[in-house]
Order: C-alpha cells, then sequence, then structure tokens
C-alpha cells in the first residue's frame, strides 16, 4: 500500500510488546510500530496503515518542526477521541487544500479510511472516495 511512497520500509522495524503493551494494542514512534501479540489480523492491517503514516510523518521530519510542538500535541491529545469530519474533507477538497493542512492524526486518517475505502468497498459516497483518495494519494505518491 506504501509501495509509491517515501515510506522508507528497511529502516522500518515491527515489534512485538515494548511501548504498546502497557497503553494500547499499537503505537508508531521514530521507526517502529510496536503491537500487541494478541491484535487481530485484520483490525491489524487498518491500524498498520494508520501508524505506517506516522511512520512516514517521522521520517519525513514533519513531527519536529516548530521546536517539536506537533509532536508534543499529538502525544498530549491521544487520548482525545473524535472522528474525522467527513463534511469538512469534502469542503477541504473543494477549497484545494493539501495534506498538510490537515493535523497529523488527520492525515493518518485520511490514508487509513481511503484504505478500507479501498479493500473494503466502504459505504463512502462517491464524492466521499474522490476527496480521500485525493488526499490520500499526497502522501502514498509523495505528493507533498
Amino acid at each position: 500500500f506504501f509501495a509509491n511512497s517515501t515510506l522508507d520500509l528497511s529502516s522500518t522495524k515491527v515489534i512485538y510488546g515494548g511501548a504498546a503493551g502497557p497503553f494500547r494494542d499499537i503505537l508508531a514512534f521514530d521507526n517502529a510500530i510496536y503491537l500487541k501479540k494478541n491484535t487481530c489480523s485484520e483490525l491489524l492491517k487498518i491500524w498498520m496503515v494508520y501508524h505506517a503514516t506516522i511512520l512516514w510523518q517521522f521520517q519525513k521530519g514533519l513531527w519536529f518542526d516548530s521546536f517539536g510542538k506537533s509532536f508534543w500535541n499529538f502525544v498530549f491529545n491521544q487520548e482525545h477521541n473524535r472522528d474525522l469530519d467527513f463534511t469538512m474533507v469534502q469542503r477541504a477538497y473543494e477549497e484545494g487544500w493539501i495534506i498538510e493542512d490537515f493535523e497529523f492524526r488527520d492525515q493518518a486518517e485520511l490514508v487509513q479510511r481511503y484504505y478500507i475505502s479501498v479493500t473494503h468497498n466502504s459505504g463512502h459516497n462517491k464524492t466521499s472516495f474522490v476527496a480521500l483518495k485525493h488526499f490520500a494519494l499526497q502522501i502514498l505518491h509523495d505528493g507533498i
């Protein structure tokens, strides 16, 4: 799924246990994705896409702009659960936004939702899919 992106898979590690264990089923940091051993394989695929996007962001150096503001904002807001607003995504598409205009978590969710739409024929309407594809391919094909 990340074949045409600049995600450096040669330096990426998948580690069972470690940082993910006490906190959640999966966690990405630096060049590693940490998994609990009992993670469901189908769910794993979906969350691997999300966390591979996080690794891509780390590798591009996007997390450490403005003295790490983006990184610390993400860390302190980890437990803030919210869904990506597709009305906002559609509006952003119509207004000509690029993927960098979204917060990091939203970037990862856009790629994840696109993956779900492509692999599971999810119920997104055609307009939403076009917007998701537009933003996701900016990461998957290194469009930034």
